[in-house]
């Protein structure tokens, strides 16, 4: 059996999942459970707090977070088997709206990392990122990090650095996303294109983990409890498709196993993991572009294609003869030179 902790900055949220947990643990016994409201404002940041030090308080039965510890107070740094968060990602200028600017700087003074990586633009998917971080120092060695983020974080040079930090030290286990009809996405308030993934935290080199690359068809908020369970199972064994009797469309979800080796090598872009709802596809991609292709960073800086707010840079000196003619923003053809 296991203790459950949860944190929240809503006391309803604290009050559901205290009742919630509770009638799960008839089915699944646990030991004990300790939730935490942790408050916004202009000088307190919620859960993230716990960068500044990763210490809670038992006060008879409540909590407190804790800012300097003491022989009474319970060290959580490097402390859980599994975290689980679905951290409020938005755009970066709402940032403002959910924690004050003295909690703000007070973040971005703590100069955090994330897998040995130093990380920048820390607000850029609203608290994407920060939540990131906490999970990454709550969670011990072999232990696993499962949250949804919006897809950006797959391919976006915003990015890099927390791709680069589970590259260092981590594994992708598993990388989900829907192609279900309508907006499929795991969460039902946003508007941002999501997948959900299942880190585990590992030394680089260590024992080999596949990437399991999960398809789904159907939202998951359309399914019953059982259909999920069976859903997990199928995805758990590595079923190649997973099927639900009685549903239109009974596939409802396909799953690829790839080698972590093959895939963290492509840190620079990994949603061609999910780009491809046939999987097969996926594999035909990767074989191409790891036999076939140079990847375009080896020579160029490319900026943002979005928002055209950077230009093309040349990295590398070549004799004017290896220059070709290249293709760049809407159409324009221009000439590649130094």
């Amino acid at each position: 059996m296991v203790d459950i902790y949860g944190f929240d900055a809503l006391k309803t949220a604290v009050s559901l999942s205290s009742g919630a947990l509770t009638l799960a643990s008839l089915a699944a016994p646990r030991e004990r459970l300790i939730l935490l409201t942790t408050p916004v404002g202009p000088e307190k940041a919620g859960s993230l707090d716990l960068l500044k030090n990763a210490v809670i308080k038992l006060n008879g039965g409540g909590l407190t977070l804790k800012t300097k510890a003491d022989d009474k107070d319970e060290q959580i740094e490097n402390f859980f088997d599994v975290v689980i968060m679905n951290p409020p990602f938005t755009r970066s200028d709402r940032v403002p709206h959910l924690i004050g600017s003295r909690a703000r700087d007070d973040l971005n003074n703590l100069k955090l990392t994330f897998g040995k990586t130093a990380v920048e633009n820390l607000f850029v998917a609203g608290l994407a990122k920060p939540f990131l971080v906490l999970g990454g120092r709550l969670c011990k060695e072999n232990g696993r990090i499962a949250l949804v983020l919006p897809n950006s974080i797959l391919s976006r040079d915003s990015w890099l650095d927390i791709r680069k930090g589970i590259a260092n030290s981590y594994a992708i286990e598993y990388v989900i996303v829907s192609f279900a009809k309508g907006i499929p996405n795991f969460s039902s308030d946003t508007q941002f294109r999501e997948i959900l993934l299942v880190l585990k935290k590992r030394k680089k080199g260590t024992a080999k983990v596949t990437t399991e690359v999960v398809s789904m068809f159907e939202a998951v908020d359309s399914m019953e409890l059982h259909e999920i369970d069976a859903l997990a199972y199928g995805i758990k064994a590595k079923k190649t498709n997973i099927v639900l009797t009685g549903r239109s469309q009974p596939v409802v979800a396909s799953t690829k196993s790839f080698n972590w080796e093959r895939v963290e090598n492509l840190v620079d872009n990994w949603y061609r993991l999910v780009a491809f709802q046939n999987l097969d596809l996926t594999e035909h991609h990767l074989r191409i572009v790891e036999k076939l292709c140079t990847p375009l960073k080896t020579f160029f800086k490319l900026g943002s294609v979005v928002d055209h707010s950077n230009g093309f840079e040349v990295l590398k000196n070549r004799p004017a003869s290896e220059y070709f003619a290249a293709v760049w923003g809407s159409g324009e053809k221009r000439q590649v030179s130094t």
